[in-house]
């Protein structure tokens, strides 16, 4: 049985132990089909309030750009994240449900 034959469950099984910045990192570009169950998997991002700025430049450059379908929830851990975000969103979060702000 190759890795490729597993169900989509199973796949699916598997991405649910790793947060979205591991996931996009490690597995997308792998192959087709997983760049596939990436597009379709429902993203929950908490940007932390000490994220290095290469992590957040990955954020913004990549996965805000590629994966904003797919994002669900969005949590913000302070404003300079949010102004940030407000400029440089150019997509259609049209799966956003939550939307958090932890200001302090």
């Amino acid at each position: 049985c190759s890795f490729d034959q597993f169900p989509n469950e199973l796949y699916y099984q598997i991405l649910s132990y790793l947060n979205e910045f591991d996931l996009i990192r490690s597995l997308y570009g792998v192959g087709r089909r997983i760049n596939q169950l990436i597009h379709t998997y429902p993203l929950e991002i908490e940007l932390k309030e000490n994220i290095d700025d290469k992590s957040i430049n990955y954020y913004f450059n990549k996965i805000f750009q590629l994966f904003h379908n797919n994002i669900y929830s969005l949590i913000f851990s302070n404003e300079i994240q949010l102004k940030r975000f407000n400029r440089t969103s150019s997509g259609h979060y049209i799966q956003l449900k939550y939307l958090t702000i932890k200001c302090t």
